[in-house]
């Protein structure tokens, strides 16, 4: 208590008596030691190099770990002190974890410009369109496919990517030569997610008279294709098509997604303005739900970064995203997030239970891409035997001496060890983690943060009957 009594106080205290106050290039994840320091004499603070966060941190810990307080701790520091913009991707409808955002959003002077995204709360969601901010029309596509399933199935996802991309192309050519402007919605292309909107759409396309466009010859070309392909596998991706786009424009989703023209948020980050975004997405509500709405959430952004890459700029204020139980969230094509985004200023925090789920979200190969992308990891307690061996190779050897008895009397013998165990990592109590990062290779245990002043007390549900 004494402890969290103290962070809250130096927050507190550091924006109350400096008008500027003095901004560390740091962010503080607890106490403990150095591993070298093998007789644990320096008690030290485990500081992560604000530097080094854009190369990205991942974590894994079982249930109760202490994950969630981890990144109450990191985004409060990214918004009090740093001054980012942070989003937060809560499937756990964590309300501890809400009222510390909003608490820090308060105390900063950034009230305004916190916003929640919530399907579970529409009524005080905001509404926004992921398709409104594009620069290519493949951006568009990858929203749309981000929340497809594929469980690593490359030929089933890049099917999907054609059909997509023959409603996405299609309707944005006819929009062109009808001349509307508004942004396309899940709606609108949920329409001609089929056999026969497809046929409409090239039909459609026929009907405009201009020889000289090349481009309404390629998506007759491409809509053709598309329908002449594999029946089976066409039959399989349009059915999970169609399932997505139905939940992106109906229901829960479809109330914070389906019929927005604008995308406030989007428009904020590009602009160089203050935000602040809360996902709640939920996950043992709905489970479908959640993960869609996470994974668009971070495809919007990672098409947002790709833009502020391609012409050399940088987050004014910095960026900050973490993932809580971040495997959900994972799609194919989320691995060039991590290994692309740095040079905005963008700093990934993604936090899971096990690295097995990485890999049923998204491949072996993809997995391992991110897992290595990651210039920092944090391992708290792991309970799988397999997982907590792969993790404790990140320590590296260690060399020391053993005493042999022999016939010339007891000798000393040169021998590698790993520095970790697997049962270190097993044995671990809530709070406790081992960090592995450009820093150095650190155990410590989590600072305690204590209970928020500011408590937001979420409606009361009401079953429908």
């Amino acid at each position: 208590m004494n402890a969290s009594r103290e962070l809250n106080s130096f927050l507190s205290n550091l924006l109350k008596n400096e008008k500027h106050p003095k901004i560390v290039n740091y962010t503080n994840i607890g106490k403990g030691f150095d591993l070298k320091d093998i007789k644990q004499e320096e008690f030290i603070d485990i500081n992560l190099n604000n530097d080094f966060r854009k190369g990205h941190v991942v974590g894994f810990g079982t249930t109760g770990a202490g994950k969630s307080r981890l990144i109450e701790n990191m985004a409060e520091q990214d918004i009090m002190i740093h001054g980012n913009c942070v989003v937060i991707i809560d499937p756990k409808i964590d309300n501890a974890m809400l009222s510390r955002a909003y608490q820090a959003a308060v105390r900063s002077g950034n009230e305004k410009a916190f916003m929640l995204l919530s399907p579970v709360h529409p009524h005080l969601s905001i509404k926004l369109n992921p398709m409104s901010q594009y620069y290519m029309d493949e951006e568009i596509v990858g929203h749309i496919v981000s929340a497809i399933e594929t469980n690593g199935d490359i030929f089933f996802y890049n099917i999907a990517i054609e059909v997509s991309t023959a409603i996405v192309k299609s309707r944005l050519l006819i929009k062109k030569y009808i001349k509307d402007y508004t942004p396309l919605s899940f709606r609108e292309i949920y329409r001609y997610a089929g056999y026969e909107g497809l046929s409409q759409l090239r039909e459609n396309l026929e009907k405009i008279n201009n020889s000289k466009d090349r481009d309404l010859e390629d998506m007759v070309i491409l809509i053709n294709n598309v329908l002449g392909s594999n029946a089976d596998y066409f039959s399989k991706v349009v059915s999970s098509l169609r399932t997505v786009l139905t939940q992106m424009s109906t229901g829960a989703i479809g109330a914070v997604f389906g019929g927005a023209k604008r995308n406030r948020f989007i428009e904020m980050l590009e602009n160089d303005e203050k935000v602040i975004l809360y996902v709640q997405t939920p996950s043992m509500l709905s489970k479908r739900t959640s993960d869609i709405t996470a994974k668009v959430c971070l495809s919007m952004l990672q098409s947002c970064i790709g833009r502020k890459s391609v012409v050399d700029e940088k987050f004014k204020y910095g960026l900050s995203i973490y993932i809580d139980e971040a495997s959900n969230s994972l799609y194919q094509g989320i691995e060039n997030l991590f290994n692309k985004s740095r040079s905005t200023d963008t700093r990934i925090t993604a936090l899971s239970q096990n690295y097995a789920d990485y890999i049923d979200a998204v491949g072996k190969d993809k997995a391992k891409m991110i897992l290595g992308n990651a210039n920092g990891k944090i391992f708290m307690r792991l309970t799988d035997p397999d997982s907590a061996e792969d993790a404790a190779r990140y320590a590296g050897e260690i060399t020391k001496w053993d005493s042999v008895i022999s016939t010339n009397g007891i000798m000393s013998k040169q021998t590698k060890d790993m520095a970790l165990k697997p049962e270190n990592l097993m044995e671990l109590k809530p709070r406790e983690f081992f960090y592995f990062g450009m820093e150095g290779k650190f155990r410590g245990k989590t600072t305690p943060i204590g209970d928020t002043e500011i408590k937001i007390t979420p409606p009361k549900m009401v079953n429908k009957r």
